[in-house]
């Protein structure tokens, strides 16, 4: 059993609401420079997505026009997503905006709308963002030839539970090599690694558990590695957050 601050370290990092004032400044941007914007209905992940790009908004009421990006036949095929409250995002710069909406064709020009008709929410991407294992998070680390199961990670590290028999195994400041990360079915090789830090495991009552926590961490991973790694890291949490606000499971 992890042991969970009573404060959120994630809180400060996603989900504030934007203002209107806000809303008018960036959202016509969004037409101006053709941005992306991913869609995707409830009970599907982000791999579901469909991109579109924003050509128009309106703002009374809130509507953004938009069009299948892609070649000509990505275009062609018809969007699953007509007619269906919908989840957006569209990232911008280093943020992300995020809402739900109703994907509609309008009658008269073909084109594809989006009245947005519930609250706006602002996430800024941060690589060291970390991220909790429950049902839809499974984090697994692949160190001297064992396998442990993770308790959450970051692209800079990972917790772990390991046996409390294995104390003298895995001390502090302990350098691990040829280490494999495996987070929600894709391998991730950390070619070094070190334990940062090992605490007992409590339960409610206070009781010693039989097992330690390890927080290590990632050393010397491939430039190439390491941006996926963020990509990823940042993909689920955007995931668990968007499925906390509006209540997906």
């Amino acid at each position: 059993m992890s042991n969970k601050s009573s404060k959120d370290p994630n809180k400060k990092h996603y989900f504030g609401t934007v203002e209107e004032e806000e809303i008018e400044k960036v959202f016509p941007q969004f037409a101006q420079q053709t941005m992306e914007i991913h869609l995707w209905k409830k009970g599907q992940s982000e791999d579901d997505i469909e991109v579109f790009e924003v050509f128009d908004y309106q703002s009374s009421p809130k509507k953004l026009f938009v069009r299948k990006k892609g070649s000509l036949l990505i275009k062609l095929i018809p969007t699953t997503l007509l007619d269906q409250s919908i989840f957006l995002k569209i990232p911008f710069e280093k943020v992300n905006y995020l809402s739900t909406g109703i994907l509609l064709k309008d009658s008269q020009t073909k084109e594809y709308v989006i009245n947005l008709c519930n609250e706006i929410f602002r996430g800024q991407q941060r690589s060291n963002y970390r991220l909790e294992t429950g049902p839809h998070i499974t984090v697994q680390f692949k160190m001297d030839d064992s396998v442990f199961e993770g308790l959450d990670i970051s692209a800079s590290g990972i917790s772990v539970k390991v046996p409390i028999s294995d104390r003298e195994r895995f001390k502090k400041g302990r350098l691990l090599e040829g280490c494999i990360l495996r987070f929600n079915k894709k391998n991730y090789i950390i070619p070094k690694a070190m334990i940062a830090a090992v605490w007992e495991q409590k339960d409610k009552d206070g009781t010693v558990l039989p097992e330690l926590r390890l927080g290590i961490h990632f050393i010397d991973v491939d430039k190439e590695v390491e941006e996926t790694l963020v990509q990823h890291v940042n993909s689920e949490a955007r995931g668990e957050e968007i499925r906390k606000k509006f209540f997906m499971k």
